[in-house]
């Protein structure tokens, strides 16, 4: 169980920092230092002097991420139906609906890491996050919603997105030396509120016709509170940060640092979420 968490903690870490990239691009959540220097040669959206450290490994380390967490979760499956680790089970283990799942979001994993590899324009790199997240709607609980497939996959697909802009679009500007807070809090303003929506909407189509005391006694429904508790409190910081940025100011470091710690145990009880049964199971 640990194990399996620690997987899904990497798939949706990896997801949330290459969302968080593409997003902080399109926005322009970075500024060049010299932007306002009549003699830098530096050529618009050139953010390279703003960019620390991190925010320059950190979409590699998104992707690496990715790839290590598939890597893991088809060794446990292996593992789980107690299968040998070689290509006749592989290829059996490829063959379930379950498989069928794991290639989808294999590829669109392997085309994100060449697309960013490339250096491709910043359209397509979207266009390969927003894949990417889309197939990590088959590998989860949304992939055995047999009377609403196609919603329940699209709310994890916003899900992920709107997460990744708003908890990966603050990492990126709150490790930018020069960070445009204004642009990120304008954006956050939107994903906020479709990080909630989805996330009661997918709750709703899981638990539709379970009983509140099933609910509440089950593995799920109390981790679901946590997950619930924990994104307030994170709603709460991110309101505060709204209004610091409003008066002109850029949110207190400390705070900041205790929004992605919050976030951080959001990451965890979604991996515990994806592996616990529903209270009707």
């Amino acid at each position: 169980m640990i194990l399996q968490v620690l997987a899904k903690l990497l798939l949706y870490t990896g997801a949330m920092i290459v969302v968080g990239h593409v997003t902080s691009r399109t926005f322009t959540l970075m500024e060049s230092v010299a932007a306002n220097n009549a003699n830098s040669e530096l050529k618009p959206h050139c953010w390279d002097e703003s960019m620390s450290r991190f925010s320059k490994y950190a979409p590699g380390i998104g992707w690496f991420s990715c790839v290590l967490a598939l890597l893991a979760m088809f060794s446990l499956q292996l593992e789980a139906l107690e299968l040998p680790v070689d290509i006749s089970s592989a290829t059996m283990l490829l063959s379930t609906g379950w498989g069928d799942g794991f290639r989808r979001l294999a590829s669109a994993v392997g085309i994100g890491v060449v697309v960013y590899s490339l250096r491709a324009p910043l359209l397509i790199q979207t266009i390969s996050v927003i894949f990417v997240a889309v197939m990590m709607g088959g590998m989860g609980h949304a992939a055995a919603d047999e009377s609403w497939p196609l919603t329940s996959r699209a709310l994890d697909a916003t899900h992920v997105i709107a997460v990744g802009a708003w908890i990966g679009g603050l990492l990126f500007v709150s490790q930018a030396r020069r960070g445009n807070w204004r642009n990120f809090s304008r954006m956050a303003t939107i994903a906020a509120p479709f990080v909630v929506l989805s996330g009661v909407g997918a709750s709703l189509l899981r638990l539709y016709g379970d009983t509140p005391s099933a609910i509440v006694n089950s593995e799920y429904g109390q981790v679901l509170a946590i997950k619930t508790a924990l994104v307030v409190i994170a709603l709460v910081l991110g309101t505060r940060h709204r209004n610091e940025v409003g008066r002109g100011h850029p949110p207190r470091p400390a705070f900041v640092g205790i929004e992605l710690l919050v976030i951080s145990g959001v990451l965890v009880a979604t991996g515990v979420l994806t592996g616990t049964g529903m209270p009707s199971e």
